[in-house]
């Protein structure tokens, strides 16, 4: 969402040169509602009944990649149940290199440290398919259970 994520997400700028910007092109970052409180962008996908990416639907709170290293114990749990084989890599490459994707523990204990969310088998399906055909618009709005959740994940 916007700067109330994090301290360090406060102090970007609205609009600034991406990174990628070099001699011979020049790329902008913008983030149109970095000032907006998480409750206002909320309000905002309700007013116009838009659904929100099924991630949220799920139980998480922040939406990136299932398998972010910064992922909660809770959101670690929840991959475990949807989808294990993520788990079983993880595992794998751990054992593999010696190393835990985890400061504090491998992701087995990651996983036994959280709650998995409560997910509806239809919400799962959805998030896990290749393909996404559901309508952006939703006749009767729902706010996802993600929504003002544990703020866990990248920032």
């Amino acid at each position: 969402m916007g700067a109330e994520e994090s301290s360090a997400r406060a102090k970007y700028q609205i609009a600034e040169p991406h990174k990628t910007s070099n001699g011979k092109r020049m790329v902008w970052q913008w983030r149109p509602v970095h000032q907006w409180s998480e409750k206002e962008v909320w309000a905002i996908l309700e007013r116009h009944r838009i659904r929100a990416h099924p991630a949220y639907f799920l139980g998480w709170s922040r939406c990136s990649c299932m398998t972010c290293i910064f992922g909660s114990p809770s959101q670690w749990a929840s991959v475990a149940q949807i989808a294990p084989r993520k788990v079983i890599q993880i595992r794998q490459h751990e054992q593999d290199f010696g190393v835990t994707l985890r400061r504090n523990g491998d992701i087995d204990k990651a996983i036994a440290r959280g709650t998995p969310y409560a997910m509806d088998a239809e919400h799962v399906r959805v998030a896990m398919a290749e393909d996404y055909d559901l309508p952006i618009f939703m006749e009767n709005w729902v706010l996802p259970s993600g929504a003002y959740g544990e703020a866990a994940g990248p920032t």
